[in-house]
């Protein structure tokens, strides 16, 4: 291979290499892991009482049509269903012989990535059409695997509704200056290492 012919082809690496990056950097910057959240996905559910450590009902339904629990204590059905979609959770009260949540240490539920299938859980927030008295952002917990609901001491009726929006986190993707200072080491390498060659070439021939 002739002299210009190296050249040539490392001008090339250099210059693919510089593309690649910026690929990246274009595609990465301010990403979000996918907009799919529980749909199609198994899910784990606990009714944890009377506190975190104590699993009174489990079971793993499927995310899609329908309800999936139509109990929160029992399979059975009890005091209101849950129907999960993509990013929501929404759980419908009808039970009427009896009203409130006994104040213990935890009266309420977890629902969990049992399978690890699931995006990182970025936010959890109550929407709109949430009508129980007295359930805020305090009562709710999460992490990027696990979602608690403690609804111990509230009240309710048989048109409670409690709905909540789930947003994945978004993806770790590198810091603008961090991707770009990469980069341009590379560059800057691929560069002194072109030029290393080609004076050995010369000085060769």
């Amino acid at each position: 291979m002739s002299i210009l012919n190296r050249f040539q082809l490392r001008v090339g690496s250099v210059v693919t290499c510089l593309a690649g990056c910026l690929a990246v950097f274009f595609s990465a910057n301010g990403s979000v892991q996918a907009g799919i959240m529980f749909d199609g996905e198994t899910i784990g559910y606990q009714y944890l009482y009377p506190s975190l450590s104590d699993v009174i009902f489990s079971a793993s339904p499927v995310v899609g049509a329908g309800v999936e629990l139509p109990g929160l204590l029992s399979a059975g059905g009890d005091t209101a269903s849950m129907d999960i979609s993509d990013t929501n959770i929404l759980i419908d009260f009808y039970e009427s012989s009896y009203t409130f949540f006994a104040p213990e240490i935890f009266n309420g539920f977890r629902i969990f990535d049992i399978g690890a299938t699931l995006p990182s859980i970025g936010s959890v927030t109550i929407a709109a059409a949430t009508n129980m008295v007295g359930f805020s952002a305090a009562n709710i917990s999460f992490d990027a695997n696990n979602i608690y609901v403690n609804l111990q001491g509230l009240d309710f009726t048989p048109s409670t509704i409690v709905s909540l929006d789930v947003a994945p986190g978004v993806a770790a993707v590198p810091e603008p200056s961090t991707l770009i200072a990469f980069c341009a080491v590379g560059v800057v390498a691929g560069v002194r290492r072109l030029r290393r060659r080609t004076s050995v070439g010369c000085s060769a021939e």
